[in-house]
C-alpha cells in the first residue's frame, strides 16, 4: 500500500490552518497538494488531535491483526471433514492421529466463529460513536 508523503502531524497543521479562516486553496497550494486530499483528510481527520489519531491507529492495527487470524482460521477449517479412512490416506494420520487433528480443526472454527462477532465493521464508523 502506498504509503502517504504527509505525517499526521503534517496533515493536522494543515488542516488547523484552514479551520483558522484560510481559504482551502491556499494551504493546498503552499504544501504542493490537491484540494480532493484536503476535503479527504478532513473527513477522516476532521476534529481529532494527536492522540485520537493514534487510537484509530492502533484500532485499525488491531483490526487488521484480527482479520488476519480469522482469514487463517477461516482457510483451516474449510478443509474437508470426510471419514478417517480418506483423510488418514490422504495425510498419513494413524486414527489417533486422526482424531487429535479433527477436534483442533473443529476448534479453530469456533474460534474463528468468535472473532467474526468480535470484529467491528470499520474501526472509523467505532470512533465516530465513541
Amino acid at each position: 500500500m502506498k504509503t502517504s508523503r504527509y505525517t499526521e502531524a503534517q496533515i493536522l497543521a494543515i488542516l488547523r490552518q484552514a479551520e483558522g479562516g484560510m481559504p482551502v486553496a491556499e494551504p493546498c497550494r503552499a504544501h504542493g497538494m490537491s484540494s480532493a486530499s484536503f476535503y479527504k483528510w478532513r473527513a477522516k481527520y476532521g476534529g481529532m488531535d494527536a492522540s485520537l489519531i493514534s487510537q484509530m491507529k492502533a484500532i485499525e492495527d488491531e483490526n487488521r491483526r484480527l482479520k488476519r487470524m480469522y482469514a487463517d482460521l477461516s482457510m483451516q477449517a474449510d478443509l474437508p471433514l470426510g471419514r478417517p479412512s480418506v483423510i488418514t490416506r490422504v495425510l498419513g494420520f494413524d486414527s489417533r492421529r486422526f482424531r487429535v487433528w479433527q477436534a483442533r480443526r473443529v476448534r479453530c472454527h469456533q474460534i474463528a466463529q468468535a472473532l467474526v462477532a468480535l470484529l467491528p465493521g470499520s474501526c472509523c464508523r467505532a470512533m465516530s460513536a465513541a
